[in-house]
This record gives C-alpha cells, sequence and structure tokens, in this order.
C-alpha cells in the first residue's frame, strides 16, 4: 500500500451505513468523469430508482458530505471527498490482501472486497495494511 490512512482523523471513524459509502463511492466516481454528476447518473451506475437516489442525497446532504444545486449538479463536500477516499481506501486494502496474499483473480478480489469495505472497522482495515506492508508479496 502507497496511501497510509493510519492516522485518519476521529470523525472519519463514525461509521456510514453501506448504502451511504456505495453512494459517495460512486459519486466520487462519477465526478472525475463528467463536470456535472446527476442524480440520473448515480441511479444507472447503482442500478436503483431515482426516488431512492433522493433519499439517500436527502440523508448524505444531511450529513454534511454533498450538496445539490440546479445546474451544479450533486458534489462532494471536503468531509464527503474524505468519506469516499476512506471507502476507496477500505476497498483496496481488501483487493490487495485477496489478490495478493490469497491469490484472488482481479474480480473476484474486486468483488470481495466491495462486500467487506463496508462492514470492518477501520481498526481492522489499519491493522491489515500494516500486515501487508509488513509482509512480502
Amino acid at each position: 500500500m502507497s496511501t497510509s490512512h493510519s492516522n485518519l482523523p476521529a470523525s472519519l471513524d463514525d461509521p456510514l451505513s453501506a448504502s451511504a459509502e456505495s453512494y459517495l463511492d460512486v459519486i466520487h466516481e462519477l465526478s472525475h468523469r463528467d463536470e456535472i454528476v446527476r442524480s440520473v447518473d448515480v441511479a444507472e451506475k447503482l442500478a436503483v430508482s431515482k426516488v431512492s437516489v433522493n433519499k439517500a442525497l436527502h440523508v448524505l446532504k444531511a450529513a454534511g458530505l454533498v450538496t445539490q444545486e440546479p445546474y451544479r449538479g450533486i458534489r462532494l463536500t471536503e468531509e464527503g471527498i474524505a468519506a469516499a477516499h476512506r471507502v476507496t481506501w477500505r476497498h483496496e486494502v481488501w483487493r490487495s490482501f485477496f489478490q495478493h496474499q490469497l491469490g484472488l483473480g482481479e474480480a473476484e478480489a474486486d468483488a470481495e472486497a466491495c462486500r467487506l469495505e463496508h462492514v470492518a472497522s477501520n481498526e481492522v482495515v489499519r491493522r491489515l495494511e500494516r500486515y501487508l506492508s509488513e509482509k512480502p508479496r
């Protein structure tokens, strides 16, 4: 792992639901591809209804993780970007473990990482990252 997140701010240790993390991850991914992230794009990427996206956005806005303005689309706040980076970090640590230590193929390692990135505590992921950095591949 080249990027260590072992000293994440405590506020990022507060758990988000797996669903909220998935929405943040997709919004973050889409924001790198498109200037404006629209609800319909998020719905399509997650294979959910626009109503589901709007409900999730309400929760994410209330948590201060996203903003949404007409013609400007959905944007992650600084806190939202940090939370999305945490999800990516967790995913990459798990994917690396599955791929390099257990010998899973890329697709299978990615699928397993998607499941575990939402359920393991940050402390477990930190320890796994430390273990991987000390263990030869």
